[in-house]
């Protein structure tokens, strides 16, 4: 649960779960599998995961991050998370921020600044068509959200599951989990502030 006051930068401790399909798997060809069905024909021991890579049964691409952030209430008053992403690399840093009014928490709005720039928007049921702005040159993004579970309020729980399209690419899934929690509390730096 986040408890916000207007005016007050509240600290909290964000953990972030991403998982992407991959839709770019390879198709296997019928002469591959031939050979795969002789070999397990002829005894040999073939291990699920040789069948799983031939099959492009993958698992998704699994990214974890757990950051401290900050929750205030914007002058527009919607809720705001800021945190930073590759923090230890100038080149890659990048201020990441959550955004949702307390009116419409199914509306959910991530943005990205630094070496890219984003504005993406989460609305369940509902396609929007947002930016990337590159170095090179801006890229039309197609969002579509089949979920929009956002109770970060209320239990400190925000779940995203969307397609996303980069122009003429094939459709990429992802589920995004968010979970926050109050940071706790440093005796030194309250001593020191």
């Amino acid at each position: 649960m986040i408890n916000v006051i207007p005016g007050e930068k509240k600290e909290i401790v964000l953990s972030i779960r991403t998982a992407v399909i991959d839709p770019e798997q390879d198709m296997p060809n019928g002469e591959d599998i031939l050979a795969m069905m002789k070999r397990i024909v002829d005894g040999e021991n073939v291990g699920d995961d040789e069948i799983n890579d031939l099959l492009g049964e993958e698992e998704p691409t699994e990214m974890e991050l757990s950051t401290e952030a900050v929750a205030e209430i914007s002058k527009n008053g919607c809720i705001e998370i800021s945190y930073f992403e590759n923090e230890d690399d100038d080149m890659l840093k990048t201020l990441s921020k959550i955004i949702f009014s307390q009116s419409d928490p199914d509306l959910v709005v991530m943005t990205k600044e630094g070496a890219m720039r984003a504005i993406l928007s989460f609305e369940e049921g509902k396609t929007h068509i947002c930016t990337y702005d590159t170095p090179f040159m801006p890229i039309k993004v197609y969002v579509t959200a089949s979920r929009v579970d956002n109770r970060l309020l209320t239990d400190g729980y925000l779940k995203l599951c969307y397609v996303l399209i980069l122009n003429d690419t094939p459709p990429q899934h992802f589920t995004v989990e968010v979970k926050v929690k109050e940071a706790a509390s440093d005796p030194l730096k309250e001593i020191f502030s």
